[in-house]
């Protein structure tokens, strides 16, 4: 029984990350020319340097612990999510965390070192 739950679960989240990167490419070939990616984030204002896009467990880094955080708080999209602890998995403007979401959030996550 255990056996046939893990490979559930292992096609399950195959499946999530197929899904995932088709969205990604979708929202990449929305955005415009020489638009920077982060989707959502007003460029007239300064970010806060306290605040670093994509640290969902706010420890200073953008990591794996942070993509797991963020795919707990990701529910699709007209979905509103408004607990505390999913308030940093947000990159757009919008109360559901989805795909553009998660687009702002792999952005962030190749960006840092």
């Amino acid at each position: 029984m255990r056996q046939t739950t893990h490979r559930t679960g292992v096609a399950i989240s195959m499946m999530l990350m197929v899904m995932a990167a088709a969205a990604l490419a979708m929202a990449a070939a929305a955005r415009p020319t020489g638009q920077a990616g982060g989707g959502g984030h007003d460029a007239g204002a300064a970010p806060r340097p306290d605040i670093i896009p994509g640290d969902v467990d706010d420890d200073g880094d953008v990591d794996l612990d942070d993509y797991a955080l963020f795919f707990e708080c990701m529910h699709g999209p007209e979905i509103p999510e408004t607990s505390a602890p999913c308030a940093r998995a947000h990159f757009d403007l919008d109360p559901d965390i989805d795909m553009v979401d998660f687009a702002g959030f792999q952005d962030a996550f190749m960006e840092t070192p």
